[in-house]
């Protein structure tokens, strides 16, 4: 017994060894932290909201670059350029019109936006790269078209480049010819030039033209008898005339329009193809375009002319141009398209020939309705009907071996015009194309 109890308690005094042994023992050095880890850098995070334009702004539309451009970019959690173009002053373009009028301060003439029917778009964007300086790429869609895009944005500029543009609705597009056989027979069997085919011409009005001729003969009488040289010097009525020169338009599934067409300007006048960005439409909705286009040159000649004349109302004119046509600049002029008419021998009750919808499915007819056409004319009626301009008319027509007969008749006919329009209650003025 007495073994057993030495036995454990030598034991129980090794443990009590040991034990204070560890206890002895120093302690275990304490491991030094880890470095910081690099700080994660988010891309574009040091970029503020910016405004660029001039030079600071690098913008394409496929390979071909694009002035006169603002983009905005602004910073965040999502991210986004917004891009639309920078108006023009009107004011400086037609100065001398603007101060005869009472408007006040300048007049900005809308312009429309990079992507076809869109005056602005907003493009939103997945930065990648560092904290002030960035690249982005991807694609996006506005009401009618989609697109891709890539570029770059830092603190000193942005590059933007749009490509792949393609219209939602492509059902306009393709190639439309003028048509070339509009040369007729009339009943001697003499050849004659059928206009109708070439022209869409409706003018419905209660006032005829000197009390007896419809408005839309008396100007398909005077397209008719109207002549200019071509190209080898021989005069031709206007309709041949334009028949010979425009060739055909293109409507493309990116929203572009171009055309081919015959260079008045240089000798044998060989054909010329307009290049993209000139004009763009979109479809509104099946008969309906939006056609973009740039009217500078247009309004400043009508203006350089109306400001001849004494009598008009430049107040009228400016504001028909700041509530009619400036808005069209940027949002498009409404273009309205369909089965090209065919002239029948039958009358209505204002002795207007009826025409009827073409049978051929490839005759399409691309024209200004009542609805723009209208407004315009109420402006442009006093201006027409104005004794300076009555009398620029005249001394034109009389210049015309084939016009200076009906010279001394444009005075009545032209001062009717008020009235004419007054009376209106349809007006579609276009051109016929073929389908290819």
């Amino acid at each position: 017994m007495k073994k057993k109890i030495l036995s454990l308690a030598a034991a129980v005094a090794m443990l009590g060894m040991f034990a204070s042994c560890s206890s002895d023992d120093p302690k275990s050095p304490t491991p030094n932290p880890d470095p910081d880890p690099d700080p994660v850098v988010v891309p574009g995070e040091d970029l503020t909201a910016k405004e660029y334009s001039g030079t600071s702004a690098t913008v394409t539309m496929g390979d071909a670059p694009v002035a006169g451009q603002l983009v905005k970019f602004t910073p965040g959690t999502e991210p986004k350029l917004t891009i639309e173009s920078e108006p023009i002053n009107l004011s400086e373009l037609i100065g001398g019109v603007v101060a005869q009028s009472k408007a006040d301060g300048d007049i900005m003439l809308p312009t429309p936006g990079l992507i076809p029917g869109s005056p602005s778009v907003t493009i939103p964007l997945t930065l990648t790269g560092e904290a002030d300086t960035c690249s982005f790429t991807g694609n996006t869609q506005t009401d009618y078209c989609t697109f891709n895009y890539t570029g770059a944005v830092g603190p000193n500029g942005v590059t933007l480049k749009i490509s792949d543009v393609k219209l939602k609705n492509t059902s306009l597009a393709g190639t439309y010819a003028v048509p070339t056989d509009y040369i007729g027979v009339d009943s001697w069997g003499d050849p004659t030039i059928d206009d109708s085919r070439l022209f869409r011409i409706q003018w419905d009005s209660e006032t005829k033209v000197m009390g007896v001729m419809p408005v839309s003969s008396v100007i398909r009488l005077a397209l008719k008898m109207t002549t200019q040289p071509d190209a080898n010097g021989e005069a031709q009525p206007l309709p041949a005339l334009y028949a010979n020169i425009l060739k055909n338009v293109t409507f493309g599934e990116d929203g572009s329009i171009s055309a081919v067409y015959c260079d008045t300007d240089k000798e044998g006048w060989p054909e010329a193809t307009a290049p993209k960005g000139i004009a763009s439409y979109v479809v509104k909705e099946d008969g309906t375009a939006l056609v973009f286009i740039n009217p500078i040159a247009v309004i400043a000649n009508v203006a350089a002319n109306a400001s001849k004349s004494r009598a008009i109302d430049m107040d009228a004119i400016m504001e028909t141009l700041i509530n009619d046509v400036l808005p069209m600049c940027q949002n498009g002029v409404p273009v309205s398209y369909g089965p090209a008419l065919v002239e029948t021998d039958e009358y209505d009750e204002n002795y207007n020939y009826i025409f009827v919808p073409s049978e051929n499915p490839n005759a399409y007819s691309f024209y200004l309705g009542t609805d723009v056409l209208l407004p315009l004319l109420k402006v442009a009626a006093p201006i027409i009907a104005d004794d300076d301009v009555i009398n620029m008319i005249v001394e034109a027509a009389k210049q015309d071996p084939t016009m200076g007969g009906m010279a001394d008749m444009l005075p009545s006919i032209l001062k009717t015009l008020p009235e004419i329009v007054h009376t209106t209650s349809k007006v579609e003025i276009g051109i016929n194309l073929d389908r290819q």
